[in-house]
């Protein structure tokens, strides 16, 4: 025996459309049609990257990341690719990796680095890219 809608009561709000009340369990209506979203358009520009290299004039303020002794101890290195967008008070507004060293603790201890302690000329906004070396 099946209790009357009204008699049902559920501990969280439930939307209605999505409650059926059958009189066989083994007869289950199929969940309701899920609505694909469009893919993102291909035309969509790609940002650009300008490839730099320590010492170069685009920073004023460079200095390498520190590699933290737990990294050497437990022989964790590789090339981290940071990709650094730059605000136009040359203050890194997001540091992200491009490609990573294959270790998530490297890269958050680059990416993180790079947008406290680098700062870039003031002017345009620019995204650059750079590739970090560590060897264990």
């Amino acid at each position: 025996m099946v209790a009357p809608p009204e008699n049902v009561a559920f501990a969280d709000p439930v939307d209605s459309r999505y409650v059926v009340i059958v009189n066989d369990p083994g007869r289950i209506p199929p969940p309701p049609a899920i609505i694909p979203r469009d893919p993102p358009p291909d035309n969509l520009p790609k940002l650009e990257f300008r490839a730099i290299r320590f010492g170069g004039k685009e920073f004023k303020k460079q200095p390498p990341p520190n590699y933290p002794d737990e990294f050497q101890r437990n022989r964790i290195g590789g090339t981290v690719e940071a990709l650094i967008y730059v605000a136009t008070n040359g203050i890194p507004t997001k540091v992200e990796v491009g490609k990573s060293s294959g270790s998530p603790a490297l890269d958050r201890h680059v990416c993180d680095f790079i947008r406290k302690e680098w700062r870039a000329q003031a002017g345009d906004a620019v995204n650059y890219r750079i590739a970090i070396t560590f060897a264990p």
